[in-house]
């Protein structure tokens, strides 16, 4: 299946080239209901933690286009990352991770054997370019596909041992809290305190329940939010800009998307954030929100908001950002193949 890399877990291969997959269609056998649903266009995964399902909204058209049925192993540990066409789901807990084409991996159920089995406090991040990068305290390696892979199966084969590229030391004074997130291929890190650091700059953010942006495009700065607002960092210079600040809740990852920086805070007053161009800062209060875990979800160039307790998703469409009608409870679950 998928697998390599350049440091030695349980199952690996030599990062060497990607392979082209071909489109196909994929019903796995290790289970009656096994499905693999294919991620389309301008859709995203969208979670509801009342219910325990994960679902498929469509950005475009503002509706749920899909749901699972009620898995409670599909939250708590489990990180799902979709960026650059490539697509993750580890579960932190087991430490398993399955990686694919992103209009492969988006289902409710995995094969078996997972792709790999990761070190301790692994952390695994994807670029903008589609590259898998996992970081622990041993250093950093990138994964690639298997030329021999198949998305129904899972498991990988063992390679020797290859040395990983280094991490900075500041990783492993707080491996089990450290963020790890992508600007580019450019690695950077926070810290559970607030500090911010590269290969070259250590910076303090103010605020509590700091955050840092999703992995987004190559950019001379990286977004971090927290309670005290958002702040934009050069990763060159070090020199911290409040892009918005007077914020009073638990602040989303914020994300950059094309030539654009979103972001949200949950809480009494939530907010949603939006500047482009270097314009302005708009900010507007988030209508009928409810609970405090406030994730951003983008396909190209279209963003979502979900609030993960509810289910609940808001839209942006001609400068109005308003929350999209979805009844879950009525949303097709049947197996696709």
């Amino acid at each position: 299946s998928f697998a390599t890399s350049t440091q030695l877990t349980e199952t690996l291969v030599p990062a060497t080239s990607t392979a082209t997959v071909l489109p196909t269609t994929v019903v796995a056998a290790t289970a009656p209901e096994t499905t693999i649903t294919f991620l389309e266009d301008g859709q995203v995964w969208v979670y509801n933690r009342s219910q325990n399902r994960v679902g498929l909204f469509d950005i475009g058209a503002g509706r749920l286009t899909w749901a699972s049925r009620p898995l409670a192993e599909l939250f708590g540990s489990l990180d799902y990352q979709v960026n650059g066409g490539m697509a993750a789901l580890y579960e932190k807990d087991t430490r398993k991770l399955w990686v694919g084409p992103a209009n492969e991996l988006v289902r409710a159920w995995f094969p078996e054997r997972p792709d790999q089995v990761l070190a301790l406090g692994s952390r695994v991040v994807i670029t903008a370019t589609g590259k898998v990068i996992v970081v622990n305290a041993d250093g950093w390696y990138e994964l690639s596909l298997d030329p021999s892979r198949r998305p129904d199966t899972g498991g990988g084969t063992s390679a020797p041992p290859v040395s990983a590229h280094p991490v900075p030391k500041q990783f492993n004074e707080d491996p089990g809290m450290t963020t790890v997130s992508a600007v580019g291929d450019k690695l950077v890190y926070l810290s559970s305190i607030g500090l911010l650091f590269t290969d070259g700059q250590q910076v303090q953010i103010a605020g509590v329940s700091p955050v840092l942006q999703l992995a987004g495009p190559d950019s001379d700065s990286v977004l971090v939010a927290s309670s005290a607002g958002l702040f934009e960092v050069n990763l060159v210079s070090g020199v911290v800009t409040t892009l918005a600040e007077g914020f009073d809740g638990t602040p989303a990852r914020p994300a950059r998307v094309g030539s654009c920086v979103y972001g949200a805070w949950a809480g009494q007053e939530p907010q949603w954030l939006k500047a482009c161009n270097d314009q302005n800062v708009l900010t507007t209060p988030i209508p009928g929100a409810a609970g405090d875990t406030l994730v951003l979800r983008f396909a190209g160039d279209r963003v979502a908001l979900n609030e993960i307790a509810t289910g609940a998703v808001w839209v942006e469409e001609d400068g109005a950002f308003s929350k999209a009608s979805i009844e879950w409870a009525e949303v097709a679950t049947e197996v696709r193949s």
